[in-house]
């Protein structure tokens, strides 16, 4: 069998595949333990930490590490709503937009954020699946809101259309709306800088970029945005998701974006 699905998972790197057995039976303390080992698991996370966020040109403090990239756009829709404070006035409304045929995790997580004061709506796509940006570019400045999110697929899945971001982040920055990108098709593939950019959520995850699956990645600007879906952890990734973090997942996590600068994608 030929396998031409990259798009849906890739194979893992194997370099990750001949060491899994070496790094988890060396590693396997708890990066929240204050002992050697604890400290020796975190020193791997925190290395894979910075180098999954130099494939966006982040600073490694701004990336909290997932379960997956489902979870991570969960984080930054839902939790990006949950943090928001009702208006003063009753009829002073927010507005979430995204395309119509956004990926499940994205559009089911807008449909949940959808509340008595926070509005949803689904914009058009043209005949090759890139959004409508003069539709969401109405909907931003005519007034109706007092802020909102744009969350869009800078890639699609499925037809492989590419999404004007640039475009899009200039539109929410004129008008002081925060924005969402889900790159997980896009990572690897397009250049991706959150410098230059200026986006408030970046999404992505390892399985895409020859990782192992079970990891995946939220870039947040301000790390003060969301409200965390999952607690329990207060010191577990900034407080942001509870839970003990998966060390072989992340280091392999870091192992497929080291690989991107080897084959010249980063410099």
């Amino acid at each position: 069998m030929i396998y031409l699905d990259n798009a849906a998972t890739t194979k893992p790197l194997d370099s990750i595949v001949n060491n899994i057995e070496f790094i988890t039976k060396k590693f396997y303390g708890n990066p929240g333990s204050r002992h050697s080992m604890g400290k020796s698991a975190l020193n791997v996370t925190e290395t894979a930490r910075c180098y999954v966020a130099k494939v966006i040109g982040a600073n490694p403090d701004n990336i909290v590490f997932t379960g997956s990239a489902t979870e991570a756009n969960n984080m930054a829709i839902r939790g990006w709503a949950s943090n928001l404070s009702p208006p003063k006035h009753y009829n002073d409304r927010y507005l979430i937009i995204t395309p119509a045929i956004e990926h499940d995790s994205v559009r089911k997580s807008v449909e949940a954020a959808e509340n008595s004061f926070i509005d949803i709506c689904f914009v058009g796509v043209n005949e090759y699946g890139e959004v409508n940006i003069d539709e969401i570019e109405d909907l931003v400045t005519n007034g109706k809101y007092i802020g909102g999110l744009i969350s869009i697929m800078h890639v699609n899945n499925e037809v492989g259309s590419e999404n004007d971001i640039e475009r899009i982040q200039e539109i929410a920055n004129k008008a002081g709306w925060y924005t969402h990108f889900d790159c997980t098709q896009s990572i690897g593939m397009c250049d991706v800088n959150v410098k230059e950019l200026q986006p408030d959520f970046i999404t992505f995850s390892s399985h895409k970029i020859h990782g192992l699956k079970g990891t995946g990645a939220l870039y947040l600007r301000d790390m003060e945005s969301i409200s965390p879906l999952v607690i329990g952890g207060h010191s577990q990734e900034y407080g942001l998701r509870g839970g003990t973090e998966n060390v072989i997942g992340i280091w392999a996590f870091g192992e497929a974006c080291k690989e991107l600068k080897h084959t010249g994608y980063l410099e």
